[in-house]
Protein backbone atom coordinates (compact mmCIF):
# COMPACT_ATOMS: atom_id res chain seq x y z
CA UNK A 1 0.00 0.00 0.00
CA UNK A 2 2.87 2.34 0.83
CA UNK A 3 4.19 1.77 -2.70
CA UNK A 4 0.86 3.02 -4.08
CA UNK A 5 1.23 6.31 -2.18
CA UNK A 6 4.80 6.84 -3.33
CA UNK A 7 3.92 5.99 -6.92
CA UNK A 8 0.97 8.38 -6.80
CA UNK A 9 3.05 11.19 -5.36
CA UNK A 10 5.79 10.66 -7.91
CA UNK A 11 3.31 10.59 -10.79
CA UNK A 12 1.59 13.69 -9.43
CA UNK A 13 4.79 15.70 -9.33
CA UNK A 14 6.55 14.25 -12.35
CA UNK A 15 5.74 16.06 -15.55
CA UNK A 16 6.36 13.76 -18.51
CA UNK A 17 8.96 11.88 -16.46
CA UNK A 18 11.40 14.81 -16.33
CA UNK A 19 11.42 15.39 -12.57
CA UNK A 20 10.84 13.21 -9.59
CA UNK A 21 10.75 12.87 -5.86
CA UNK A 22 13.96 11.16 -4.86
CA UNK A 23 13.21 11.05 -1.12
CA UNK A 24 9.96 11.20 0.80
CA UNK A 25 10.49 10.27 4.43
CA UNK A 26 7.81 10.45 7.13
CA UNK A 27 8.42 10.44 10.88
CA UNK A 28 5.68 9.10 13.18
CA UNK A 29 3.24 8.61 10.33
CA UNK A 30 -0.35 7.60 11.04
CA UNK A 31 -3.44 7.31 8.91
CA UNK A 32 -7.16 7.28 9.44
CA UNK A 33 -9.12 5.19 6.98
CA UNK A 34 -12.61 5.95 5.68
CA UNK A 35 -14.71 4.16 3.09
CA UNK A 36 -15.84 5.97 -0.05
CA UNK A 37 -19.41 5.65 1.28
CA UNK A 38 -18.48 7.46 4.51
CA UNK A 39 -16.92 10.30 2.52
CA UNK A 40 -20.00 10.68 0.32
CA UNK A 41 -22.39 10.44 3.30
CA UNK A 42 -20.46 13.22 5.03
CA UNK A 43 -21.10 15.35 1.94
CA UNK A 44 -24.85 14.68 2.07
CA UNK A 45 -25.03 11.78 -0.39
CA UNK A 46 -26.26 8.73 1.51
CA UNK A 47 -26.66 5.26 0.03
CA UNK A 48 -24.82 6.18 -3.18
CA UNK A 49 -24.83 3.05 -5.37
CA UNK A 50 -22.17 4.47 -7.67
CA UNK A 51 -19.07 6.21 -6.35
CA UNK A 52 -16.18 6.90 -8.68
CA UNK A 53 -12.86 8.67 -8.51
CA UNK A 54 -13.32 11.90 -10.44
CA UNK A 55 -9.80 13.35 -10.18
CA UNK A 56 -6.66 12.69 -8.18
CA UNK A 57 -8.20 14.76 -5.39
CA UNK A 58 -11.96 14.16 -5.51
CA UNK A 59 -14.70 11.56 -5.63
CA UNK A 60 -17.86 11.63 -7.73
CA UNK A 61 -20.72 10.77 -5.35
CA UNK A 62 -23.66 10.35 -7.73
CA UNK A 63 -22.63 13.48 -9.72
CA UNK A 64 -21.74 15.47 -6.59
CA UNK A 65 -18.02 16.21 -6.49
CA UNK A 66 -16.44 15.60 -3.08
CA UNK A 67 -12.88 16.83 -2.48
CA UNK A 68 -11.08 14.27 -0.34
CA UNK A 69 -8.66 16.80 1.17
CA UNK A 70 -11.59 18.87 2.49
CA UNK A 71 -13.08 15.73 4.00
CA UNK A 72 -9.80 14.84 5.74
CA UNK A 73 -9.25 18.39 6.98
CA UNK A 74 -12.74 18.30 8.50
CA UNK A 75 -12.17 14.90 10.13
CA UNK A 76 -8.72 15.85 11.39
CA UNK A 77 -9.46 19.48 12.29
CA UNK A 78 -7.64 19.19 15.61
CA UNK A 79 -4.66 17.42 14.09
CA UNK A 80 -1.84 19.84 13.32
CA UNK A 81 0.12 16.96 11.77
CA UNK A 82 -2.24 16.30 8.82
CA UNK A 83 -0.15 15.99 5.64
CA UNK A 84 -2.30 14.60 2.82
CA UNK A 85 -5.39 12.79 1.63
CA UNK A 86 -5.19 9.85 -0.77
CA UNK A 87 -7.45 7.10 -1.99
CA UNK A 88 -7.04 3.38 -2.62
CA UNK A 89 -9.08 2.25 -5.61
CA UNK A 90 -8.69 -1.43 -4.81
CA UNK A 91 -10.26 -1.04 -1.37
CA UNK A 92 -12.53 1.98 -2.07
CA UNK A 93 -11.01 3.81 0.87
CA UNK A 94 -9.71 7.27 1.65
CA UNK A 95 -6.57 7.68 3.75
CA UNK A 96 -6.14 10.81 5.84
CA UNK A 97 -2.47 10.75 6.72
CA UNK A 98 -0.53 12.62 9.37
CA UNK A 99 3.15 12.77 10.32
CA UNK A 100 5.29 14.73 12.75
CA UNK A 101 7.99 15.43 10.16
CA UNK A 102 8.44 15.11 6.42
CA UNK A 103 11.76 15.16 4.59
CA UNK A 104 11.40 15.70 0.86
CA UNK A 105 14.00 15.80 -1.91
CA UNK A 106 12.87 16.72 -5.38
CA UNK A 107 15.02 16.37 -8.48
CA UNK A 108 14.64 19.47 -10.62
CA UNK A 109 14.51 19.53 -14.38
CA UNK A 110 14.17 22.17 -17.06
CA UNK A 111 10.45 21.40 -17.40
CA UNK A 112 9.75 21.69 -13.65
CA UNK A 113 12.00 24.57 -12.72
CA UNK A 114 8.97 26.37 -11.27
CA UNK A 115 9.62 24.38 -8.11
CA UNK A 116 13.33 25.13 -8.17
CA UNK A 117 13.66 28.82 -9.04
CA UNK A 118 13.25 29.76 -5.37
CA UNK A 119 13.68 27.05 -2.75
CA UNK A 120 11.21 28.53 -0.24
CA UNK A 121 8.47 29.02 -2.84
CA UNK A 122 9.09 25.56 -4.31
CA UNK A 123 8.91 23.91 -0.90
CA UNK A 124 5.72 25.82 -0.05
CA UNK A 125 4.14 24.56 -3.29
CA UNK A 126 5.17 20.98 -2.47
CA UNK A 127 3.93 21.39 1.12
CA UNK A 128 0.44 22.06 -0.19
CA UNK A 129 0.53 18.65 -1.88
CA UNK A 130 2.54 16.45 0.49
CA UNK A 131 2.80 18.12 3.93
CA UNK A 132 -0.41 20.18 4.26
CA UNK A 133 -0.49 21.31 7.91
CA UNK A 134 3.23 21.13 8.64
CA UNK A 135 5.54 24.11 8.83
CA UNK A 136 8.49 24.56 6.53
CA UNK A 137 11.53 24.55 8.84
CA UNK A 138 14.34 24.21 6.30
CA UNK A 139 14.89 24.44 2.55
CA UNK A 140 17.76 24.47 0.10
CA UNK A 141 18.74 23.86 -3.49
CA UNK A 142 21.88 21.85 -4.21
CA UNK A 143 23.52 21.76 -7.59
CA UNK A 144 24.62 18.25 -8.41
CA UNK A 145 26.90 16.82 -11.09
CA UNK A 146 26.22 18.01 -14.65
CA UNK A 147 24.21 20.99 -13.44
CA UNK A 148 21.20 19.04 -12.12
CA UNK A 149 19.59 20.60 -9.08
CA UNK A 150 17.93 18.99 -6.08
CA UNK A 151 15.38 20.83 -3.95
CA UNK A 152 15.39 19.77 -0.28
CA UNK A 153 12.46 20.59 1.99
CA UNK A 154 12.09 19.88 5.70
CA UNK A 155 8.66 20.12 7.32
CA UNK A 156 7.59 19.67 10.92
CA UNK A 157 4.42 19.88 12.97
CA UNK A 158 4.30 22.59 15.61
CA UNK A 159 3.63 19.98 18.30
CA UNK A 160 6.80 18.07 17.35
CA UNK A 161 8.92 21.23 17.47
CA UNK A 162 7.38 22.21 20.84
CA UNK A 163 8.09 18.76 22.31
CA UNK A 164 11.75 18.92 21.22
CA UNK A 165 12.17 22.41 22.67
CA UNK A 166 10.86 21.19 26.04
CA UNK A 167 13.25 18.19 26.19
Amino acid sequence: MRIFFYAFAISLLSLNGYAKIIKYQLLNSQKEIFSFKEVCADNGVTDAPLIEVKTASSLDCMTKETPIRSFCLKKMKNNSSFIRARYDLAKNEIYCQSADRVILKYQCSKKTMGYCQNDQIGCDRLRNILAQNLSLIGHSIHEEVLGEKTLSCYFSSSSYVDSKLND
